[in-house]
């Protein structure tokens, strides 16, 4: 299907995109943090792609589509969220290295498990939601149903809860505090974006209400 092999492609590419940003800005190839954030970010995201692509193809297809029907917060969060996620926090990783090179130490490997743990509950989320489109909108188009298959039992919104786990460990990875400032700004964005669309599927999506006041946490369980 030629979707999805767009859309395999586009997010490989991202990942290229950021390791770009990340060496263009460190001005230099011996960071060492570098190489492994850019060689564990790209197996695990081919790793994803090919599990997807056998158990949830449509929806793969279905996020290279555009809609015009996404709400004007989305499309204002969401470019932004892009900039930073995928340039803004690798440029910001790559001056901190400019200046040094951190040792590959105990905080990488915990960075890198996070960012494994972070990797495995975005696939799961994906798998288990065939509505799972890259923009906020009520799909009628598509027939849009309540999830509350896999993830979506203990949290309302796993996707984002992946995000934001993910840019938790992404400044562990790297060891750059100049990366974990701009990526608390990301989980801002991913946090005021869960909420938006939480409000948007309470008034528009049919049985969602009944799934909310059974799953009440939105990203963490027990917490918000």
């Amino acid at each position: 299907m030629a979707a999805v092999r767009r859309y395999v492609a586009k997010t490989l590419l991202q990942d290229i995109i950021s390791a770009a940003a990340f060496f263009a800005a460190a001005g230099r190839l011996d960071a060492p943090r570098g190489w492994v954030y850019a060689c564990v970010s790209a197996a695990l995201t081919a790793a994803g792609l090919a599990v997807l692509a056998r158990v949830n193809r449509a929806m793969l297809a279905a996020r290279e589509a555009r809609w015009d029907d996404t709400p004007a917060w989305d499309r204002r969060i969401l470019p932004a969220y892009l900039a930073l996620s995928f340039i803004g926090v690798h440029v910001a990783a790559g001056l901190d290295a400019r200046r040094t090179a951190p040792p590959l130490d105990g905080w990488l490997w915990l960075g890198l498990a996070i960012y494994a743990a972070a990797a495995a509950l975005s696939i799961w989320a994906m798998a288990s939601n065939r509505h799972f489109e890259p923009t906020a909108r009520l799909q009628t188009d598509r027939a849009q149903s309540v999830c509350d298959r896999g993830p979506y039992s203990l949290v309302r919104h796993p996707g984002y809860a992946a995000i934001a786990l993910g840019h938790f460990a992404t400044p562990l990875i790297y060891g750059s505090a100049l990366a974990a400032a701009v990526c608390a700004v990301v989980v801002a964005l991913i946090a005021a974006r869960t909420a938006l669309e939480d409000a948007m599927l309470l008034r528009g999506l049919p049985g969602y209400a009944k799934y909310a006041a059974r799953v009440r946490s939105r990203l963490i369980p027990g917490v918000w």
